[in-house]
């Protein structure tokens, strides 16, 4: 079970081998093979994204799952990078209640 939970190839692959079989083809779909897939965000990506999301907090803060949803065309997993990533470099702030605002212009 440990090994399981530790391993970052298929999750399929690794029960098929327990099991004995010699099926070589990834699922494509557990975490590990999402995980692969995904591409991180792109420079140009990030501009478009900290820009929509700019227009969006101009009308104040809002909850991260409902800015998330309110970035339509924008994949989920793509907004979220961009999130944690402003957050990170301080052009995103998260309030006392979780909520997510622009940071105050300093005087």
């Amino acid at each position: 079970m440990i090994a399981y939970a530790k391993t970052n190839s298929c999750r399929s692959l690794f029960i098929n081998h327990y099991f004995g079989d010699a099926d070589e083809s990834p699922c494509g779909i557990c975490d590990s093979c999402l995980q692969r897939k995904e591409k991180p965000l792109s420079g140009d990506e990030l501009t478009a994204v900290e820009s929509r999301i700019g227009d969006l907090l101009l009308a104040g803060p809002m909850a991260p799952g409902e800015l998330v949803g309110n970035l339509a065309g924008i994949p989920k997993s793509k907004a979220w990078q961009a999130i944690t990533f402003l957050q990170g470099e301080n052009r995103l702030m998260v309030d006392e209640k979780g909520r997510v605002s622009l940071p105050r212009p300093k005087p």
